[in-house]
């Protein structure tokens, strides 16, 4: 059965030394022909390649094609920072459980990951009437 998660994945420029989107993109491409690596982003990295003039001066976002199983999306990133090190990759995940949200950064072979700090802030009075005091206004609109 296995554990489906919702994917994106942003490059991020972190030392302003800019980056070859299209050389990244069609790396992970080659990558996922070769042995489905990257495979949740292939119709997206596709698209991207085909379209390299309308991307030429954008950064590389990619949502994943449809939810996914991709049990090796850490060695699989981390692969990809070590051949680009000068730029942060940023994965972001939405797994099928509440509340399982979170990022994973990769730079240069090493991972952060850092999962969502969902809160609830306590009961506060002066919130309640301020929330009357919108409610009356809107009616008397």
């Amino acid at each position: 059965m296995g554990y489906y998660t919702n994917y994106s994945m942003e490059v991020i420029d972190i030392d302003n030394k800019g980056y070859d989107a299209y050389k990244i993109a069609k790396y992970m491409l080659e990558k996922n022909d070769e042995s489905e690596k990257f495979y949740t982003f292939q119709y997206g990295l596709r698209d991207f390649i085909d379209n390299i003039d309308l991307h030429i001066n954008y950064d590389l976002c990619l949502d994943g094609d449809d939810e996914a199983k991709w049990y090796d999306n850490e060695e699989e990133m981390l692969e990809l920072s070590q051949e680009f090190p000068d730029v942060l990759f940023k994965l972001h995940g939405e797994g099928e459980e509440s509340g399982d949200i979170w990022d994973k950064y990769f730079m240069n072979g090493k991972m952060q990951y850092c999962p969502a700090e969902i809160i609830c802030p306590p009961f506060d009075r002066d919130k309640l009437e301020e929330l009357e005091k919108e409610e009356s206004e809107l009616e008397n609109i």
